[in-house]
């Protein structure tokens, strides 16, 4: 509480919603049906075409089937840096803490702080970002997609998750 500064509330993130786990077993759905198809297709090449033996074809399941593990295991890691740990609302504003980098809405930015109960957020690829499906690209910085904290910005709508959304939009709102 110096110069007059009311001091940092710290907020834990609400558990896992099996809703946004949902989707990203269905994406792992797609890529095995995709995974399973191309080593089909490349098997059955390999047999028609001559001079190819059982070799060739454990190399190609071998090469798909590090290429998957590639696959998942970068959307893994993306996933564990860039989710959410805790959220705090400090002088500068409203701080999204994750292992890699910390996100900050400054309080000159936010427009409005409502409670929202459910949003159905799609992970395009897993990779480039969650979308509103009426109001396009959003920051989803969230681990479920019911109880959430809608952050209405000059730049972007944006989605937290805390365990508790009332006291966290009570705290910002006293403070804008």
């Amino acid at each position: 509480m110096e110069n007059g500064q009311e001091p940092e509330v710290n907020f834990s993130v609400a558990p896992w919603d099996d809703e946004i786990r949902l989707h990203v077993k269905s994406w792992l759905k797609y890529f095995a049906y995709i995974a399973l198809i191309v080593m089909l297709i490349g098997a059955t090449g390999m047999v028609i075409s001559p001079g190819t033996g059982f070799a060739d074809l454990k190399r190609l399941i071998f090469f798909i089937a590090m290429v998957y593990t590639g696959i998942w295991s970068a959307v893994g890691i993306i996933y564990f840096f860039f989710t959410p740990r805790r959220y705090s609302v400090s002088p500068e504003g409203i701080v999204i803490k994750r292992p890699i980098r910390r996100v900050v809405i400054p309080f000159s930015e936010i427009r409005r702080v409502t409670l929202v109960n459910h949003v159905p957020l799609w992970w395009h690829f897993g990779l480039i970002g969650p979308a509103d499906p009426f109001l396009g690209p959003v920051n989803a910085y969230v681990t479920r997609c019911t109880g959430l904290v809608r952050i209405d910005t000059v730049k972007r709508v944006c989605y937290l998750s805390p365990s508790n959304p009332a006291a966290l939009v009570e705290a910002v709102n006293q403070r804008l």
